[in-house]
């Protein structure tokens, strides 16, 4: 497993840098909130092996829950939903920066007068704009535009030619706003384009894998146009590719959670052990990754376990390659951490 992931982090050195133009784009994971810690995973995921490898933790506010991703800009960064665990209508956008590792968190929205809950939030890369989907329930969807803390801008009328809108997302690949309800009884179509999305959408039919309830939020590849969806249910742990007429579950995540989201994003961190820039504290760039892996990195590490910052030096749950917990921080920093850092320094990225 570490063999697998060391390969793939290897592979995005050349995008480390966040907003390069051109970046291969990433493939990222949220897991579901740990409603005891209050924390979510963000994951890098291998789309041909569905291999997750951790990246960092954010702190959810008491009371939500992760429940959708989407791409945000061309500097890499992501916006993650955040819903009621109890759902009562409102929500909070947070916008994540996985190159500073950092989360921000918006305010408390609600949802338009006559709608009761938000379904999911995309990104409409046409317009530049953050879309959420919305509504009562079946047959009753609008779609709102949203700022980056969750401020709604406008709403559209009611969805027609689709059931429901479970997912909405732009297909670069193409250049179209696509929305999804996989798991839509016949003859609604469960993957479509969405026209005229804040004024009085009109979703058309593009292909139909088969009805399932075991898989939920989806990511479109802008360089292939492939879609990809979190497995549930019989395929929980599993990436699962979306295709007309099957579903493809590509294999196991290998960190023993399931993910509740995925989004392609412009970049991610160049390997896991370059945590800085210079050795000095207080200087600008310290503890800011910058794509170089030198003897800096490991000082900035000792520095860190020796002062206990759990953000930076808890870095697994076990010290035995392959088992569960290896490289999934844990919430306590202990000499495992110490060597599994050692591990990642020597093979280098």
């Amino acid at each position: 497993m570490r063999n697998n992931s060391n390969r793939f982090l290897a592979g995005t050195l050349a995008m480390a840098l966040a907003g390069a133009a051109g970046a291969q784009p990433v493939l990222y994971g949220v897991t579901f909130t740990n409603q005891t810690s209050d924390t979510s995973r963000i994951v890098a995921i291998d789309p041909v092996t569905g291999v997750a490898t951790p990246l960092f933790t954010v702190s959810v506010p008491d009371g939500f829950v992760a429940s959708c991703l989407t791409h945000h800009d061309a500097l890499g960064r992501i916006v993650l939903l955040l819903r009621r665990a109890t759902p009562d209508g409102t929500f909070r956008v947070g916008l994540i920066d996985p190159v500073a590792q950092a989360i921000t968190i918006g305010p408390v929205s609600a949802v338009p007068t006559g709608s009761s809950s938000v379904e999911s939030i995309g990104y409409d890369a046409a317009n530049e704009r953050l879309l959420i989907t919305h509504g009562p329930g079946f047959l009753s969807t609008r779609l709102s535009s949203v700022d980056s803390s969750g401020v709604i801008l406008e709403t559209s009328m009611e969805v027609s030619g689709a059931a429901d809108l479970d997912g909405v997302e732009t297909d670069r690949f193409v250049g179209r706003l696509a929305g999804t309800d996989l798991n839509a009884l016949s003859p609604n179509p469960r993957v479509f384009a969405i026209g005229d999305p804040l004024g009085s959408p009109v979703a058309s039919g593009l292909f139909d894998p088969p009805r399932s309830n075991d898989v939920g939020d989806v990511a479109i590849d802008p360089d292939t146009g492939s879609m990809f969806a979190v497995g549930l249910g019989a395929w929980a742990e599993n990436l699962v590719a979306v295709a007309a007429g099957s579903y493809t579950p590509l294999g196991n995540y290998g960190i023993g959670e399931n993910l509740i989201a995925i989004a392609f994003g412009a970049g991610v961190p160049a390997c896991r052990p370059d945590l800085t820039t210079g050795a000095v504290a207080g200087q600008p760039g310290y503890g800011v990754p910058d794509g170089v892996l030198n003897n800096d990195d490991f000082f900035y590490y000792l520095a860190q376990f020796a002062a206990g910052n759990v953000a930076v030096a808890d870095l697994t749950a076990g010290a035995v390659a392959g088992q569960p917990g290896y490289g999934v921080p844990n919430g306590v920093i202990t000499n495992d951490d110490f060597f599994f850092y050692l591990t990642i320094f020597a093979d280098g990225c």
